[in-house]
């Protein structure tokens, strides 16, 4: 089995590096080229400072400064940049397998990790200068750790836990609602943590803390992270049901028109939550769609030749192309399915792991929930799709014992 896992991660390696390096990539254009602009300002020693030369408040620090580092040792190259997502995508697949190993066995383990190594996003993303790579590793290694401190309970797992969840914060500060649900949870099922995942929230805080007060001091308001949520609760209440940002829409150009970062997105919080007085039933719609737009989704759009969608590919008698998205679509959904199967298996079957099982199944949960309610697309799944991958293995295996129990009863 060892022997088997060394070489399946050596050609998980290989076919990574192929992607990166060989593979045509998208151009950095949009959320990547924001990303990359104020990873070259920090790395040039310009500060946080957007395209326009402002103190940038709208996203967080972490894959930035995760940018910077790269572009500091290597100069302004893609390549190593890609290159360092690929080595981040390999520790996400170590902890895929020792988060299976620990809760299911070295068979869903191993079936899992073979998934993972060759599941398309996690090829596509490390060539994509978005924040995915890095903040599926934080979601993949903060669920181990709490894992491994519930089971040893050893002070230095909690320690280590609380600087990635504040790592995992700066990357994303949605993970401040998974935190807290891990919180929750911790008083639930394992209330003899409290004491220590109370330090873990002062050690976490202690890493946000200095970002927050360069964000106080550059715009003399209290911003934690990023003010991003003001935005998302305007896109997914709009009544236009943006899919994109139309940053020369009339209307929304007339609502931010002389704002700054912090007095855009509290603007937008204020019309988001009047277009749901507004109009409660339109925003319920919108919410569904986004759970749909969240699940439903092949991910093939963020391979070099297969941006455009299905239809358009479709009239245009591309028919190769329809067919791969079809595929990618088919077996993304498959997964998912599996995964959901899996889950209400390991909660029917595993109840003496009820505890470890919630920890890992509250991702999952309040990622959906997050963008149900505040702007949903298939690339926001990907960061808990380590988790949907072990249950998919557990759901497989599970599948099988039937299937095995139904023969030898008919036999």
């Amino acid at each position: 089995m060892n022997r088997n896992i060394f070489f399946l991660l050596i050609f998980a390696l290989i076919v990574r590096l192929y992607f990166v390096f060989i593979y045509p990539q998208s151009p950095v254009i949009t959320d990547a080229k924001r990303y990359d602009v104020l990873g070259w300002n920090l790395a040039s020693g310009n500060g946080f400072v957007n395209e326009t030369g402002k103190a940038e408040l709208g996203r967080g620090p972490g894959y930035p400064f995760f940018l910077a580092v790269v572009y500091r040792i290597f100069g302004h190259s893609y390549h190593y940049a890609r290159f360092s997502q690929v080595l981040f995508s390999m520790f996400t697949l170590l902890l895929i397998f020792l988060l299976a190993k620990d809760t299911f066995g070295k068979n869903t383990a191993f079936l899992s990790l073979i998934i993972a190594s060759f599941y398309p996003p996690f090829l596509s993303y490390n060539g994509i200068l978005y924040a995915e790579t890095l903040f599926t590793f934080f979601i993949a290694l903060s669920s181990y750790l709490l894992f491994l401190g519930n089971r040893q309970k050893k002070w230095w797992i909690y320690i280590l836990l609380g600087v990635v969840s504040g790592c995992a914060v700066l990357v994303r500060s949605e993970f401040i609602l998974l935190f807290l649900c891990f919180f929750a949870l911790t008083i639930i099922y394992s209330r003899e943590n409290l004491k220590k995942f109370i330090y873990v929230a002062l050690i976490a805080a202690l890493v946000i803390a200095p970002w927050t007060i360069r964000n106080y001091k550059v715009s003399g308001r209290f911003v934690l992270v990023s003010s991003l949520f003001g935005s998302m609760l305007w896109i997914s209440s709009y009544e236009g049901e943006w899919l994109e940002w139309h940053n020369d829409d009339p209307y929304y150009a007339g609502l931010i028109k002389g704002l700054d970062e912090v007095e855009k997105d509290k603007i937008l919080w204020a019309e988001g939550i009047k277009n749901i007085k507004e109009n409660p039933s339109r925003y319920l719609k919108s919410c569904f769609k986004y759970l749909g737009r969240f699940w439903i989704g092949g991910h093939s759009n963020t391979f070099y030749g297969l941006r455009d969608s299905l239809p358009n590919y479709f009239f245009a008698k591309a028919y190769g192309k329809v067919i791969i998205k079809v595929m990618f679509l088919i077996f993304n959904t498959a997964l998912i399915i599996l995964g959901g199967c899996g889950i209400m298996t390991a909660i029917r079957t595993l109840r003496d792991k009820k505890g470890e099982l919630m920890f890992l199944i509250s991702p999952i949960f309040i990622m959906m929930m997050m963008h149900t309610l505040l702007f949903g697309t298939a690339r926001y799944q990907v960061p808990i799709m380590p988790l949907m991958i072990i249950f998919a293995a557990f759901g497989l295996f599970s599948l099988q014992q039937v299937r095995m129990e139904l023969r030898k009863n008919e036999n």
